[in-house]
């Protein structure tokens, strides 16, 4: 039985808040892992030129957007049975991924990681909001830390 696309946008607790905030943490620093193991080395550069329109697209609207995609919608087409949320969990990480390659080769590895956690977290509140808030609490602490510029091997 297929549930309407908008019971995704549930109210959520303050536990279930400060449990998205952790697994935007968790992606975060897989980033700075995965990069630090890929390269060797960290470099932060500064932020210049901030166009405010730009930011708003690439801090809110667009992960807004790919949770629509990547968990919600995604989980109403195939996660309603055991082996349908396996798959969405599979599918919907690896699109996740994928949909970063123009950042880097890398950056799909990373992105798999941070897939496979907010569908992880979708699916255990049902609630597409938290996977938002999670996503875009991560974009923002790699922003304001400072863009992560790769190290040469």
């Amino acid at each position: 039985n297929k549930r309407d696309f908008f019971s995704i946008f549930n109210k959520f607790s303050i536990l279930q808040f400060c449990i998205a905030i952790l697994v935007a943490c968790v992606c975060f620093l897989s980033d700075i892992c995965i990069f630090k193991l890929k390269y060797k080395k960290i470099k932060i550069s500064e932020i210049e030129n901030v166009n405010f329109t730009l930011l708003f697209f690439l801090l809110i609207f667009i992960p807004l957007l790919e949770e629509m995609v990547f968990r919600g919608a995604l989980y109403f087409f195939l996660g309603h049975t055991l082996i349908g949320k396996i798959f969405y969990i599979l599918l919907s990480s690896i699109f996740f991924g994928l949909n970063h390659i123009i950042y880097s080769k890398i950056n799909i590895v990373t992105k798999i990681f941070w897939g496979v956690f907010l569908s992880i977290l979708f699916l255990f509140f049902n609630n597409i909001i938290l996977c938002i808030i999670s996503h875009i609490t991560s974009n923002f602490l790699i922003f304001f830390t400072g863009k992560i510029v790769r190290g040469r091997k």
